[in-house]
């Protein structure tokens, strides 16, 4: 596939200024680093020329040059008046929200994802995260009650939101804004590795998931009910792909949830609820979703046993619940 010189040019910046975030040693370093990222990034979400890609493209601009300004009056509170270290530390954390995508400044994010093609959605939703996900690990330690806030926040709105949906890319979009709940939740916590594992493992389960929507072009969930159409191998690939990307046991990505899990019981097990009770709402959704593409010709049978499945289901997880808090 021919790829413009300007576009390999981007790509090749982009990939750079990520991995000199993770070696910045000052402030203003990771300043220039994530600029750099933002403005090799744009010409890619532009690459052809749609008018839908560049409205998205000025959505996306116009909120990352908003965190970045934060980001910079931050970096001088720092350098000039590092007593104010308490005061600065919660607009980094705003910022990065911002970035990210992140609640409560998630609202550009969906809907940018929407316009833009598989590709470039899925460089947003992947590769423009890690930058942002290093920057919190290493300085937000002392932040631990707003982390929890904006932690239950995003699992919060992933999970209603996700009912409402009927854009796969939208979809997977507020699925993001979950996941990254819970990798926030453990992100000021001794153990904060942890959640960099659950980041490896959500992208290793979302990859797959974009490169599959992409090769049998699939953007809304009414055409979904085509599925069936196709062969049998990739209706199964695609169903578990989608319930590991919700959590559900025993797939990939019930793991990183159950490690979070067992670290966040040693904290609060009241919070650790909240976040279980909080996924099932998009647990029961992609549930839904995935026995309605297996089970397309018989839809009573498939409602019925859906809903007896997710009961045995959730009785698991809540037996599973009870056993954590015993440990």
């Amino acid at each position: 596939m021919y790829m413009s010189p300007i576009i390999m040019m981007s790509s090749m910046v982009m990939v750079l200024s990520t991995l000199m975030v993770l070696t910045s040693t000052n402030w203003i370093c990771l300043w220039i680093s994530m600029e750099l990222n933002m403005f090799s990034f744009i010409p890619i979400m532009m690459s052809t020329k749609n008018n839908l890609e560049c409205e998205a493209s000025i959505k996306y601009f116009i909120n990352q040059a908003f965190a970045s300004c934060i980001m910079i009056i931050m970096s001088f509170m720092l350098c000039k008046m590092s007593m104010f270290y308490f005061a600065a530390m919660p607009l980094l954390v705003v910022s990065m929200m911002l970035k990210l995508g992140s609640s409560p400044c998630y609202m550009w994010f969906p809907s940018v994802m929407k316009a833009l093609p598989w590709i470039q959605s899925m460089v947003l939703a992947t590769w423009q995260k890690i930058a942002p996900m290093m920057i919190l690990l290493f300085n937000i330690k002392p932040l631990y009650f707003m982390m929890m806030i904006i932690s239950m926040m995003n699992i919060f709105i992933g999970g209603c939101t996700s009912h409402k949906q009927v854009n796969i890319q939208s979809l997977l979009a507020y699925s993001s804004i979950a996941h990254m709940g819970w990798m926030f939740s453990v992100l000021t916590q001794a153990i904060s590795m942890v959640s960099i594992i659950y980041f490896i493992i959500y992208l290793m389960i979302l990859l797959p998931v974009f490169i599959m929507m992409m090769s049998i072009n699939m953007k809304n969930l009414k055409m979904l009910m085509t599925l069936h159409m196709m062969p049998v191998n990739i209706q199964l690939s695609l169903m578990l792909m989608l319930l590991s990307l919700a959590g559900l046991p025993p797939l990939s990505g019930f793991l990183p949830k159950l490690m979070i899990l067992f670290t966040m019981s040693d904290y609060s097990l009241t919070i650790t609820l909240m976040m279980v009770i909080f996924s099932f709402m998009s647990l029961y959704f992609y549930l839904n979703l995935a026995f309605s593409v297996m089970m397309l010709h018989n839809f009573n049978m498939n409602l019925k046993l859906c809903q007896e499945f997710i009961i045995l289901l959730y009785a698991m997880i809540m037996f599973m619940m009870l056993q954590i808090m015993k440990i």
